[in-house]
């Protein structure tokens, strides 16, 4: 199943002062670093739809 393309007007932010997420209307995590802002992406799925992988 082909998802829709989202943008990032379709997200939102949450986190703790630690760590961040952007997640989707639909309650995807499309991008999240962890365990610290500064860490590699976990999910970069905003950045590279084909490759960069979500939570759903």
């Amino acid at each position: 199943m082909v998802e829709p393309f989202r943008t990032t007007g379709d997200h939102g932010i949450i986190g703790d002062l630690e760590t961040a997420a952007l997640v989707a209307v639909d309650g995807t995590i499309d991008y999240l670093c962890s365990p610290a802002l500064d860490s590699p992406a976990i999910f970069a799925d905003l950045l590279d739809d084909d490759g960069g992988g979500a939570f759903f």
